[in-house]
């Protein structure tokens, strides 16, 4: 993405500058630079500019019409295509983040789940086979008010258990879509590493040889799903969460 936005300010200049040229040496709204070299030199010099400038406006007019406006007709339909799928897994990733901060008091979830460090991590040691008693409520945008939700009877290892198959599916089913390199490359890439990030990978050990499992390091495995999540949460419109004891 930075690369892009590079190209396309080296671009505006590059036009701007043809601009002034061919101001300045075809139509002379410009005047020209006072110099004392030869005539018939300075006519090759000018012409030679004036030909380098018409052809970056008639390729970047090209480019515009062939390349630009395409891919970003690409990509919107690709958008338009993932977003249901992309806001379940943000939403997932959401509600497991704020387990962990209700859980261990990490933060006052009101803080919008940002500026979390490895840190504030530290205590999450592993998951287990406990109840998870957690009760909260979300707020969407496109209907405005309260919808409570709640764990149920499901433990660490089954909840994260099953998040890891749907969002794996939502993931695999945004890779099977034809024209998903129109798509940015950050969000591609972290879509990627999420799908086989060393999290999934503990609740999968989990998941299959119960509390006895050994994770290394499994704070620093959440962590990283946090990270995740904080670059994931910019392509979706996140909910306002509250506990139920909020």
């Amino acid at each position: 993405m930075k690369t892009e936005k590079l190209s396309r300010y080296i671009l505006i200049i590059l036009n701007i500058i043809s601009m002034v040229l061919i101001a300045q040496i075809d139509l002379r709204i410009l005047p020209l630079v006072p110099n004392h070299i030869n005539n018939n030199r300075v006519q090759r010099i000018n012409d030679l500019f004036s030909n380098l400038s018409q052809g970056v406006i008639i390729s970047t007019f090209f480019f515009w019409v062939l390349v630009y406006i395409p891919n970003k007709r690409r990509s919107r339909i690709v958008r338009k295509l993932i977003q249901p799928r992309l806001d379940t897994i943000v939403t997932k990733m959401q509600n497991s983040i704020a387990y962990f901060i209700h859980k261990y008091n990490i933060k006052n979830l009101q803080d919008h789940f940002n500026g979390l460090t490895i840190k504030d991590f530290s205590k999450i040691e592993r998951i287990g086979n406990t109840k998870m008693n957690f009760n909260y409520r979300v707020k969407y945008t496109k209907n405005n008010y309260w919808t409570p939700f709640s764990s149920g009877e499901l433990t660490e290892i089954s909840n994260f258990k099953h998040e890891r198959i749907i969002v794996k599916e939502k993931i695999d089913e945004i890779f099977s879509i034809p024209i998903i390199s129109a798509e940015e490359d950050l969000l591609i890439e972290t879509l990627a590493k999420l799908r086989d990030c060393w999290f999934y990978s503990g609740i999968l050990a989990y998941a299959s040889t119960g509390e006895k499992a050994i994770v290394y390091n499994f704070n620093e495995a959440v962590f990283e799903y946090y990270w995740y999540f904080s670059i994931l949460s910019k392509y979706v419109d996140l909910p306002e969460f509250k506990l139920n004891a909020d």
